[in-house]
């Protein structure tokens, strides 16, 4: 029984310290991404409500590698890794700067603070930090041609090299996103020696008029690194235009169903028809006249010769 009440009485003793503990609110502050040679601000906040501080450490992975505790001489202590440098002026209990960072050090931070006696209570709160490389190059679209029919299929490939980790690509045509059903990411590629990746990406998709406006659409390619990098890519598109033809106009497909229906009538192509013209009395010429007039003279003759013999 003994054992029982000791182990409740201890539980009880912890239950008292923490709701009496002044340690509260720990809060970290890392950079999500860094260019490469720049520096980092890693910040730690805290709320002791009181009680006395005894130590901040600062940890990457599971590696310490920066302590300030108040109470030593000198208060800032460092423990060396490799490719981390600390610059200790601008360093203290709230925040600490690396210098001049390089992607090895990419990794999970942690801020560790501790108040002073009697509780040593301790909180930890952890973030990660990520060097980068900006691309080298702006995003380029290639495989595209300057005009499409309806129904064929358009095709392209956007590229941005050279950084990282690899860029993210997204495509909009005319100011919105495409759909990734029609979008595919391929795994980046290696750029150089340096452990730059190339990052590329394809659309896929049918020509259709809601692409279209006013037979044109405009395609675009954007590349971005978190909040650091944004740049895009832009080509136009037509869409290929249909020959009246019995005329030498031009006719936009994505008009076809507004213009006039005359303007689509195919002429008959059989060979036209023999005519036969009519002239009135009004305008019989000369010869006409003397044609007619022999005629008749003829007809009189004939009959004569016809009564004769009878």
């Amino acid at each position: 029984m003994s054992i029982y009440r000791d182990l409740l009485l201890a539980g009880l003793f912890a239950l008292i310290c923490s709701l009496c503990s002044g340690l509260r609110n720990v809060r970290i502050q890392v950079p999500v991404a860094v260019l490469r040679g720049e520096d980092a601000n890693l910040q730690c906040f805290y709320d002791l409500e009181g009680d006395k501080l005894y130590s901040v450490k600062w940890y990457r992975g599971s590696l310490e590698f920066f302590r300030y505790s108040p109470s030593e001489f000198p208060p800032i202590k460092q423990f060396k890794i490799r490719g981390l440098n600390i610059r200790e002026k601008d360093s203290r209990d709230t925040q600490v700067v690396l210098e001049h960072v390089s992607k090895e050090i990419s990794g999970i931070y942690s801020c560790e603070v501790t108040a002073e006696q009697p509780s040593f209570f301790t909180d930890m709160q952890s973030a990660e930090l990520k060097v980068i490389d900006l691309p080298r190059k702006d995003p380029q679209i290639n495989g595209l041609k300057t005009r499409y029919k309806l129904e064929e299929t358009l095709k392209a490939n956007c590229t941005s090299e050279g950084s990282h980790p690899a860029a993210n690509l997204t495509w909009r045509i005319n100011g919105k996103d495409v759909e990734e059903k029609f979008v595919r990411h391929q795994r980046p590629s290696i750029y150089n020696e340096d452990d730059l990746v190339t990052a590329q990406s394809t659309i896929k998709l049918k020509v259709s008029k809601h692409l279209f406006i006013q037979g044109k659409m405009k395609l675009r390619c954007s590349a971005t690194m978190y909040h650091l990098y944004h740049r895009s890519s832009e080509k136009s598109i037509e869409l290929q235009k249909k020959r009246h033809r019995s005329s030498d106009v031009w006719l936009d497909d994505i008009t076809t169903t507004d213009a006039p229906s005359e303007l689509w009538e195919i002429p008959d192509e059989r060979p036209p028809q023999a005519t036969v013209e009519f002239y009135g009395p009004a305008s019989r010429s000369s010869a006409a006249k003397l044609a007619m007039f022999t005629s008749s003279v003829r007809i009189i003759l004939i009959l004569r010769l016809f009564l004769a013999i009878r």
